[in-house]
């Protein structure tokens, strides 16, 4: 008997798998709830995917089942009844112990779209992983500080650092990069052009002090351009930006043994789905691996059980002033 929490795993699981298959631009949503023509109740359906073509909306309900046998007709015959009541435009039966023949013929005569998804072992993957597992290598960065120096009419820099206050506020502009962008983005675009001075930083997690400084006549892509940051009217010019910061890197290796296996059918084809458990920084991770039907892989994370503090927005004070007052 499946539990009513094993159940909701499963939609999740089908949710999440299913991202990758619809259309771009769709919204997946788990439970969502549509209204019925007939009672003009809300009525829910397990996971939908909504989106547009041209001027028309399009709404598709995948329902799920996990039990221990096959899922029978009488099913089948409910979702035809649930799509016709809901005005869905297409329903789709996912089910983890596949369907009896029976079901099978329903669903192709009412045009109910089935699939399947079970749990592979290690052995079963596709050879997709790399021959011991996949490595991901993660960069902590604490303490960031970022001082900006401004231009002078005469070209020189003003005699005085103005911090910025929040790490990730976007308050720096550039011609060649999307604009207006954090002091984090900064961070990340000298560490992709200096890659050499962070070769020394050991995988183990261990914090190195860095120092570097930024010129604002800002190369990117080989094209020159100047950096600037905003301010109460307009913009000001940039001198130099100078960062401090401890940086660290940590090792995540994901071994096929380690991880949760799944094989979900399309009729396109196959996706197949790992997860692996990880720790990193001391914090619970998890990544997510997913191949598709066509070939294509995508590999994402997640911080298990952790709530991530977020940036101060506003467009007012952005830069702390530690001396002086910019007039």
């Amino acid at each position: 008997m499946t539990t009513r929490t094993e159940a909701k795993e499963f939609e999740s699981l089908v949710a999440r798998i299913e991202e990758i298959a619809a259309p771009r631009g769709a919204t997946v949503t788990i439970n969502d709830r549509i209204r019925n023509s007939i009672t003009n109740s809300l009525q829910e359906v397990d996971v939908s995917i909504r989106y547009r073509i041209g001027s028309v909306d399009i709404v598709i309900s995948i329902e799920c089942r996990k039990c221990s046998r096959k899922s029978d007709v009488r099913w089948i015959q409910e979702l035809v009844t649930k799509r016709a009541d809901l005005h869905i435009n297409k329903t789709i039966a996912v089910s983890a112990t596949g369907f009896s023949k029976a079901a099978r013929q329903a669903a192709k005569i009412h045009d109910i779209e089935i699939r399947t998804i079970f749990e592979i072992s290690a052995k079963d993957l596709q050879d997709w992983f790399l021959p011991t597992g996949a490595v991901h290598i993660f960069r902590k960065i604490e303490q960031m500080k970022c001082v900006v120096y401004l231009e002078c009419t005469d070209g020189g820099p003003t005699d005085y650092g103005l911090e910025t206050r929040d790490e990730f506020e976007p308050i720096f502009f550039h011609e060649k990069i999307q604009s207006p962008f954090p002091a984090a983005t900064l961070f990340h675009l000298y560490e992709l052009s200096n890659d050499e001075k962070f070769c020394s930083i050991p995988l183990d997690g261990t914090m190195t002090k860095f120092e570097f400084g930024i010129s604002g006549n800002l190369t990117v892509g080989g094209v020159p351009g100047k950096l600037t940051v905003k301010a109460p009217v307009g913009r000001y010019a940039i001198h130099f930006v100078h960062f401090t910061a401890l940086v660290g890197y940590e090792v995540a290796s994901c071994e096929p043994d380690s991880g949760k296996h799944h094989r979900y059918t399309l009729p396109s084809g196959e996706i197949q789905r790992s997860t692996f458990p990880a720790e990193l920084f001391g914090l619970p991770f998890e990544f997510e691996h997913l191949h598709g039907p066509h070939g294509e892989d995508r590999v994402s994370y997640r911080v298990l059980n952790h709530k991530k503090s977020s940036g101060i927005n506003g467009d007012i004070d952005t830069l702390k002033k530690p001396n002086k007052t910019l007039e």
